[in-house]
């Protein structure tokens, strides 16, 4: 009799030994649409491409240069992945076709588009090279990367501090690889901030970095910049590092989570943001006080704020930092130097920190607000700051959420129709004029657009009684050495016995 066994798993980090006698399973994935989008765009069902909001610089994709205030197709005919790592700025986008070409349009300074000039684009233009197929592409302080899905880096734009990792500090129009042999599996280089500082992780979660190292932030042991990947002291293994510019600092702090689930620290810690008790800076790694074993975490490597944020397996939220309008969730406006439970009780699957707001989406698939309102759009009832959570009005449950700018939010509901509200100065809210919204609206134009949960399923050769890492994380999740995709939320391994 033969017996179809079905296994789940939902924990950042996993290992499944395959049984006697079974040699192929079937890996059915669960991710959230458009995960690592952040800004006005969605991807639909068919792979066409639309954005909105500001386009000084073209970088809206559709030949002009006037703003949008809801969603237009970019043309040019290609079909985009949502299951990679895109790239964009304030005035440009960087993203990733089907076929695994890169493109850019938009501001082009510095040669940050990759097209082999400095000149800007309104629609998208193929990023130049034979450098294979790309997986992921990151972008930081004038400088751009992209992932090949073998694992080679390749880098262009500006070279500020060595950012380009190439061994030299030349701006470059065109992809150059990264100065070493190593593979790496994903990136971080805390967006534009950090003025030239990057980490990368191996496939084995090795960590290595380059670039300015002002405060300490590459984590080598000292203040030297490198011009090349170095690898960061302590030998840990990571599954996620992020590195981000804190507010009103002077260099870069950098967080990592191992692969057991304990958080480290080092660079800069003007507020405490590296929880290690005090607001002294580190060049290496240093546990974060506590002891906790976190899932995930999150910061603003986005818009330069220093609050951290961290979920334990159950959902429990931590946070520590600066705690400007409240931010942390803690009742005060208090900055903290370890991790303090959040106030309200709520179980959470991912925290946005938007400067000095914070959205929080619950495992319940609820969202949550707190924080500063900078403009008085945010809070939707009308408050300058929140220290603890409330929800956000509406009852609408939400498959992703994430940041628009530093005042807007933009997340898809189960039928996978697209809701923002927050500031809307130049139309990025996507609804149409330019009026902000202190309760989620329906962005126009998208009914029913394929933007919730995927599920997908592969076929896996295994070989009997070996052990196998699952890896899932909103960078490239993994079977073994088998890529799953983006932002995976959990898996099912099913095989008959």
């Amino acid at each position: 009799k033969v017996t179809k066994v079905v296994e789940s798993f939902s924990n950042l980090l996993n290992t499944w030994v395959a049984p006697v006698g079974v040699s192929k399973i079937k890996v059915v994935t669960k991710h959230a649409g458009n995960t690592r989008f952040i800004g006005s765009n969605f991807i639909d069902t068919f792979g066409n491409m639309y954005r909105w909001g500001n386009n000084n610089q073209g970088q809206v994709g559709d030949g002009t240069i006037v703003g949008k205030s809801s969603p237009v197709a970019v043309l040019g005919g290609i079909k985009f992945s949502p299951n990679v790592t895109l790239a964009f700025g304030t005035n440009y986008f960087l993203g990733i076709g089907t076929n695994g070409q890169a493109y850019g349009w938009g501001d082009n300074d510095a040669g940050i588009l990759g097209v082999g000039d400095s000149v800007s684009r309104s629609s998208p233009v193929a990023v130049v090279g034979s450098v294979g197929t790309f997986a992921h592409i990151y972008r930081n302080s004038g400088s751009s990367f992209g992932l090949t899905e073998n694992g080679k880096l390749y880098a262009w734009g500006s070279n500020i501090d060595y950012a380009l990792g190439d061994g030299t500090d030349v701006f470059k129009a065109s992809p150059v690889e990264v100065a070493t042999t190593l593979r790496f599996s994903r990136l971080s280089m805390g967006y534009h901030f950090t003025g030239g500082s990057n980490i990368a992780l191996t496939s084995s979660g090795a960590a290595y970095a380059w670039g300015d190292n002002n405060s300490g932030q590459l984590g080598v042991g000292d203040l030297v910049r490198r011009s090349s990947p170095v690898a960061v002291l302590g030998g840990l293994t990571f599954t996620k590092v992020i590195m981000q510019i804190p507010s009103g600092g002077s260099g870069a702090s950098c967080f990592g989570l191992t692969t057991s689930g304990a958080m480290y620290a080092w660079g800069w810690n003007g507020s405490g943001e590296l929880g290690l008790g005090d607001v002294d800076n580190r060049s290496s790694p240093v546990a974060v006080l506590g002891g906790l074993t976190f899932k995930d975490f999150f910061t603003d490597d986005h818009y330069g704020t220093s609050g951290v944020f961290a979920i334990t397996e159950d959902g429990t939220a931590y946070s520590w930092g600066d705690s400007t309008g409240g931010k942390l969730g803690l009742g005060d406006l208090i900055p903290r130097s370890s991790p303090v439970l959040v106030l309200g009780g709520l179980k959470f699957k991912r925290i946005e920190i938007l400067a000095y707001a914070v959205v929080g989406r619950t495992t319940g698939d609820l969202l949550y607000y707190w924080g500063a309102d900078q403009d008085g759009t945010l809070d939707p009832f009308g408050a300058t700051s929140r220290s603890s959570p409330i929800a956000v009005p509406g009852g609408v449950e939400c498959s992703w959420v994430r940041m628009i700018d530093s005042n807007a939010v933009l997340f898809s509901g189960p039928s996978g129709n697209l809701y923002s509200w927050g500031t809307n100065t130049q139309g990025q809210l996507g609804v149409g004029g330019n009026a902000s919204r202190s309760t989620p609206t329906l962005v126009i134009g998208n009914s029913g657009t394929v933007m919730g949960d995927t599920i997908s399923s592969l076929a896996i050769e295994v070989t009997p009684g070996d052990s196998y890492t699952i890896l899932l994380s909103d960078a490239m999740s993994k079977f073994g050495d088998t890529p799953l995709g983006l932002g995976v939320d959990n898996i099912t391994i099913e095989y008959d016995i």
